[in-house]
């Protein structure tokens, strides 16, 4: 237990190594996570920790947990990648001078949306899942940043500057869900 007396149990032990950006495998059996500039996965319970890519960041499983989507950092940008769920076949998706950060896939697996601050601040932007036919979503000039789909995949929730909005996908009017002098982050379903 922990001092507020709930159950905590500690998975990673990387001393002066930041361990981030965690996300589960639907069927919830494994991890993947940024460990200081790698990718790491681990089951569920902490064991079998091993990295599978090197120098990437922000994971996040594919719907049937066969792959994980990232972006790695370049020498003047960053861009977007896929890889089977042991680090192996990674596949560029973005080829651009832009930052391209934060893919997530949709429920379906055939899109994944990202950040990109291809127009000078950041908006949002879906493609396939191969890279092909990349659409923007938003064009604000506040930057909108961290997609998360909606479990039906029609829409995503995501922050502009210190607010919450959320984005039918199929097109219209970004919805605004709340006003705070302090801000918001990472929103997700």
């Amino acid at each position: 237990m922990d001092t507020n007396g709930s159950n905590v149990h500690r998975l990673t032990y990387n001393l002066g190594i930041l361990d981030s950006y965690p996300d589960w495998s639907l069927d919830g059996a494994r991890i993947a996570f940024r460990g200081g500039r790698d990718i790491y996965v681990m089951d569920a319970d902490g064991s079998r920790l091993h990295r599978i890519i090197e120098n990437g960041s922000h994971p996040d499983w594919s719907p049937d947990g066969t792959h994980i989507v990232f972006w790695r950092a370049r020498v003047a940008n960053s861009e977007i990648y896929t890889a089977n769920a042991d680090g192996t076949d990674q596949r560029r998706l973005t080829t651009h001078q832009a930052r391209d950060l934060n893919p997530v896939w949709s429920p379906d697996g055939r899109q994944i949306a990202f950040e990109s601050d291809r127009t000078g601040n950041f908006d949002l932007y879906v493609m396939n899942a191969d890279g092909s036919n990349i659409q923007p979503l938003t064009s604000n000039p506040l930057d909108d940043v961290d997609p998360a789909w909606s479990g039906d995949g029609t829409r995503i929730v995501f922050r502009r500057y210190r607010d919450i909005y959320i984005l039918d996908v199929l097109g219209g009017t970004a919805v605004q869900l709340t006003r705070m002098a302090r801000g918001n982050y990472s929103p997700d379903w």
